[in-house]
């Protein structure tokens, strides 16, 4: 019986003798089951005989009424106080937090929860009336979180590539955009700075963790310095040029790097020796090249080289000349290698079927390499314990990052695999793994993001993960979105990925953001944004979408954009923007799109195309002309942007709809202005219906 048949019944009973409408709807005991429905017209004339006659039915009804009534009473006394949530102007319950990465949003509560217009919802929140006069929400500083103030969330502090200490761990501290080296010596202590410098960009601790290599700042220009401790003054190894890579000698006493600085587009092949602080060229070296390893006998060096086609190569350096190489089989700018604790073989990744990637080892000998285990994603990161007898890696299955490790022996044969976390969010550094553990056991420490977390400081102890924050507690807004995972259809059969972030209250009016990265070969990824979590404090919807030519999803989904291909991918965006309306069952939803870089060309060829699709774009350092921003490059990067631009023509700026935000100084401000005044632009077009 529906619960408006309850209330007509209860009506008609107590001011029986006035016309009354009764309905039954099967809810009649055994002995009964021949009565199903009927509606019977009453008059005060005929009531007491038709009492009598079903004096049995009408009381059992009565029973289960009041009954009904009684339970209904103290449910409603039992529901908490409702809280308004801005920019919302709905009546919901705070749902509990879900810190997992495909959490789905909580729903509307309430029979009749009503709009801040006083439009009254459906009960499964539907309304397909459009939102364009939707009032901005009250407070344009609230993020959603508890406690955080909007300049909070821009700043808050994230860790990154962690590196075991003589006691604890170093590990690099981000803060308001910048880099700043700390070393955290125990779980629930306090991070001690060791150097404090404008940006770092990466660093690399000696074997007898007595002194750090540090790269900084990043642009065309990256300094590598080397840190002694507290009394003795920062030596500069190279400053004039940009330094790809840098590692330490196994006996801590001299390091091999890659540079660019005696020649603008090719990097060499350099060695600097602690002791006399004094610099030799080993070899002089064609392109892009990085220094990846020195095997433990110190008589190897592995470097990643890429060729003018972006193609990757691993090349061993031994007496003077290249001696090995592995052609076409790695990722160029994105394979690690390390040698193995013989010094005769190497470990390495390589590209596999589409969507997968290969663990190799290769031996020095022969040349010859054998597949080890095969990845449902691209390796990112590849790691040896200091003794070399565990072997980590990461890997990025469709943006969500797994770990996982073995047991090897001395030549690099796989043992056994290790129990590791399950780690979800983003692994973006590879894991330090410690020396010296028992048969089965591994322990490293691992740095995690996720959309309701910045990325933090873990130390795995073999069975459980713990957080090395400071007072041993991630540091988490506990208000992030989590995103749901989706393939939009597309006329490649892979289809286009895509994260989807929903406010807590989400309905058909819901205005929505298509999310462009830049790079353009960067990816999505279901880790901490601070702009994503404002954008949808403020009742957006995201959709940070991963058109043709993003990377973790195979060679061949990357470049599908390179030259004069790129033009097509805007049809990606159009794509994303006709899904989102089919799924929120309203053709009229307002949709702007938020892009960056490369994206924002992206962007533009998607408004020209079909400005209908779009109430409007914000575009944060857009790139519009390619061929004018690739001769600004450095003569280094022009050569490694070529294959991705050659052919790629100026686009013309829509300025009609679109706000663009130039950054110059990295800092978290600069992002905040300019994701703040796009919620004003955005809301502004939505009141003007998009003209």
């Amino acid at each position: 019986m529906s619960e408006i048949h309850f209330f007509e019944f209860e009506f008609c009973f107590l001011i029986a003798g006035i016309h009354v409408r009764v309905q039954f709807f099967c809810v009649l005991q055994e002995g009964l089951a021949d009565l199903r429905v009927r509606r019977v017209l009453l008059h005060s004339q005929d009531f007491i005989q038709i009492f009598v006659q079903h004096s049995l039915i009408i009381m059992g009804m009565f029973h289960l009424l009041t009954s009904l009534l009684l339970a209904l009473s103290f449910v409603w006394a039992e529901v908490p106080a409702k809280k308004h949530r801005r920019g919302e102007g709905l009546i919901i319950e705070k749902p509990a937090q879900n810190p997992g990465v495909k959490g789905a949003p909580a729903k509307a509560t309430g029979s009749a929860a009503k709009s801040a217009e006083g439009r009254t919802l459906d009960r499964g929140g539907a309304q397909a009336a459009n939102r364009a006069d939707t009032q901005a929400p009250a407070d344009p500083e609230a993020t959603g979180c508890e406690g955080i103030s909007l300049p909070q969330l821009f700043a808050l502090q994230q860790a990154q590539q962690p590196d075991v200490a003589a006691e604890g761990a170093f590990y690099l501290r981000r803060e308001n955009g910048k880099g700043q080296l700390v070393w955290q010596v125990a779980a629930n202590q306090a991070p001690q700075p060791l150097k404090t410098l404008p940006d770092v960009q990466a660093f690399r601790s000696s074997p007898d963790r007595k002194s750090v290599l540090v790269l900084s700042p990043p642009g065309s220009i990256r300094t590598l310095a080397l840190w002694q401790g507290e009394s003795k003054p920062l030596v500069t190894i190279a400053a004039d040029g940009y330094v790809t890579g840098a590692v330490w000698s196994p006996d801590s006493k001299w390091i091999a790097f890659t540079s660019n600085h005696t020649s603008p587009t090719n990097f060499e092949l350099f060695r600097y020796d602690i002791a006399s602080k004094s610099t030799t060229m080993l070899m002089n070296l064609i392109g892009y090249n990085e220094v990846k390893d020195i095997s433990p006998d110190m008589k190897s060096i592995a470097i990643l080289h890429a060729d003018s086609r972006r193609q990757g190569e691993l090349h061993v350096w031994q007496n003077g000349r290249i001696a090995k190489r592995w052609h076409n089989e790695v990722d160029a700018y994105e394979s690690d290698a390390a040698f193995t604790a013989d010094s005769k073989s190497m470990f390495f990744t390589m590209i596999g079927a589409p969507g997968t990637s290969q663990l190799m080892i290769g031996v020095l000998a022969s040349e010859a390499t054998k597949p080890l285990e095969t990845q449902n994603g691209p390796v990112q990161r590849l790691r040896l314990s200091e003794d070399r007898l565990r072997l980590a890696i990461t890997v990025n299955n469709k943006g969500v990052s797994e770990i996982r490790g073995w047991e090897i022996d001395e030549s690099g044969r796989l043992h056994r695999s290790v129990k590791l976390p399950k780690a979800g969010g983003v692994v973006a550094d590879a894991p330090a793994v410690l020396k010296g553990m028992q048969p089965g056991d591994m322990r490293f420490f691992f740095t995690r993001s996720t959309p309701s977390s910045p990325s933090q400081l873990y130390f795995w102890n073999g069975k459980t993960e713990e957080a090395w924050s400071p007072g041993g507690k991630a540091q988490s807004i506990a208000c992030g979105p989590s995103p749901t995972f989706h393939t939009l259809p597309a006329r490649i059969a892979e289809g286009i990925p895509a994260l989807q972030y929903l406010p807590r209250v989400a309905d058909a009016s819901t205005p929505f953001v298509v999310w462009v990265h830049g790079g353009p070969d960067e990816q999505a990824r279901p880790d901490f944004d601070p702009s994503i979590s404002y954008l949808v404090s403020r009742g957006y919807g995201v959709l940070a979408l991963n058109p043709r030519g993003s990377s973790g999803y195979g060679r061949g989904y990357e470049r599908y954009d390179n030259g004069s291909s790129r033009a097509g991918i805007a049809e990606d965006l159009t794509g994303a923007a006709q899904w989102i309306r089919a799924e929120r069952k309203n053709a009229s939803l307002p949709v702007f799109l938020f892009a960056k870089g490369s994206g924002a060309w992206l962007g533009a060829q998607a408004l020209a195309s079909q400005p209908e699709m779009f109430r409007g774009m914000a575009a944060l350092d857009p790139i519009w002309d390619p061929p004018k921003w690739m001769a600004s490059l450095a003569p280094y990067a022009r050569k490694y942007w070529n294959p991705e631009w050659e052919g790629t023509p100026a686009v013309t700026v829509p300025t009609k709809n679109t706000v663009t935000f130039q950054t110059s100084t990295g800092l978290a401000e600069e992002e905040l202005a300019a994701v703040r005044q796009s919620v004003e632009f955005f809301e502004q077009r939505s009141v003007a219906g998009g003209k």
